[in-house]
């Protein structure tokens, strides 16, 4: 189910352990509002044709609608409302919370330089890295504590599919990455 609504949607490959949880809730959002649209338009063709004048005199009668029914107009989108901001409030957090074992890489952004700093004290400046390979190789998590010297930054790395923004309020950011499937 999960390939044949990806392709259906025009999804790219699941490309971290992230992305199998947000398709899903990606695939959740969308085949529920799906179903809801085709109810509702499916029973505006009923009224349609149900309570279409039938003369040139008749008038439309006033309806009032019983509270029951305005409750369950109400209250069905508000609860799916809430449970899709629970779920994907849940994800996020999931997501901003590195593993207890994970790889302590310390990044510095400063104008167009980005500077890696290993927990051994090696580092890499003024390039990217294969976060991808340095996971398999620790067989654990990557978690990026990361600070900026100036402007606000974006890190996004190659071979995953989640960036994190530094430097929102205060210098210091934390941004949880895990190993790729």
């Amino acid at each position: 189910m999960n390939e044949v609504l990806r392709k259906l949607l025009f999804l790219p490959d699941q490309a971290s352990t992230f992305a199998r949880d947000v398709d899903r809730l990606h695939y959740f959002v969308i085949l529920t509002t799906f179903v809801m649209s085709t109810a509702v338009g499916l029973t505006t063709i009923l009224f349609f044709i149900r309570y279409r004048r039938r003369s040139e005199t008749q008038t439309t009668p006033h309806i009032e609608p019983k509270l029951w029914m305005e409750v369950l107009f109400i209250a069905t989108p508000l609860f799916f409302f809430l449970l899709w901001f629970f779920l994907g409030y849940k994800e996020f957090v999931r997501q901003q919370t590195p593993p207890s074992d994970a790889m302590d890489v310390y990044v510095m952004a400063k104008k167009w330089m980005w500077k890696f700093a290993w927990p051994d004290g090696a580092y890499i400046a003024e390039q990217l890295f294969d976060e991808a390979a340095v996971a398999a190789q620790s067989r654990r998590g990557v978690a990026h504590r990361a600070d900026r010297d100036d402007l606000f930054h974006t890190l996004a790395v190659d071979g995953n599919d989640i960036a994190r923004d530094i430097g929102i309020i205060g210098g210091f950011a934390e941004a949880a990455r895990q190993q790729p499937p």
